[in-house]
């Protein structure tokens, strides 16, 4: 999930539209981050979409997690999607 955007405010649907965080968005993201400062991530995983990697960035921190950029569109980036899962689905099994 992402934090809000204006066109949340707005109640527009976003969709695939690359909509950054409204500055509410930001704040919240940060005060969820705080909330989490004593939880352990591994992994994240984030739609390539700028709100939702701000998001990301903004609950991690300064924790040393990496961010991994998760396609979860339609059409001919299912392939990579499924090609992808696959890939982290066995570097998770061998840990």
């Amino acid at each position: 999930r992402h934090g809000i955007t204006q066109w949340n405010k707005l109640k527009k649907v976003q969709g695939a539209v690359d909509i950054p965080l409204a500055p509410e968005g930001i704040e919240l993201a940060k005060k969820t981050g705080e909330a989490l400062k004593d939880i352990h991530f591994d992994i994240c995983f984030t739609s390539p979409l700028t709100r939702a990697k701000q998001t990301a960035q903004y609950v991690l921190g300064d924790k040393k997690v990496p961010i991994i950029e998760f396609l979860k569109e339609h059409g001919s980036r299912m392939h990579r999607e499924r090609s992808s899962v696959m890939k982290w689905k066995s570097f998770l099994r061998i840990r």
